[in-house]
């Protein structure tokens, strides 16, 4: 008995991880064809499941105003969730808007704290902006060494 009861616990989270994953696949995909609509109605549903990409997708489009009209303060609530939950896209577009003072008010230390999460997260932009960081001394002590060498590594994985 126990064993078909966990069994069925498995298939059903198994289920669940699958359709989380084919709302996000079908909302990225209409999201790319700037399709918004249909984009939100996959991707809203995948973000409440859980899907942090879908999360981040639907902030772009109210950042935007992509399908929906721009709404900078929600863009800001969005990002910072799933900058909370470590999603390094998210970190990287909240970091963004406060380097930039969009919606939010500057913060040069708190959004050069993003960048450096997203970096260690292996993302690339992260690690571009990172290094601009910290060749002018934004929010950090310049360091030119540190520029560098974060713009090599970049290069070095193939990303420009």
């Amino acid at each position: 008995m126990v064993m078909a009861v966990l069994s069925l616990f498995f298939t059903l989270a198994s289920l669940h991880a699958s359709t989380t994953e084919q709302l996000a696949y079908d909302g990225e995909v209409a999201f790319y064809h700037q399709n918004y609509l249909e984009a939100r109605k996959a991707l809203q549903p995948a973000s409440e499941q859980g899907s942090l990409q879908s999360l981040y997708y639907l902030g772009i489009m109210s950042l935007r105003g992509l399908g929906t009209p721009a709404n900078y303060k929600e863009a800001i609530r969005i990002f910072k969730e799933g900058a909370q939950k470590g999603h390094p896209e998210s970190q990287v577009a909240l970091g963004v808007l406060m380097i930039e003072g969009i919606g939010i008010p500057q913060d040069f230390i708190e959004a050069s704290a993003l960048f450096i999460k997203a970096a260690k997260s292996g993302n690339p932009d992260a690690q571009l902006i990172l290094g601009w960081i910290f060749k002018n001394g934004i929010g950090v002590k310049a360091n030119n060494t540190i520029a560098y060498a974060l713009w090599n590594y970049v290069a070095a994985q193939g990303n420009d």
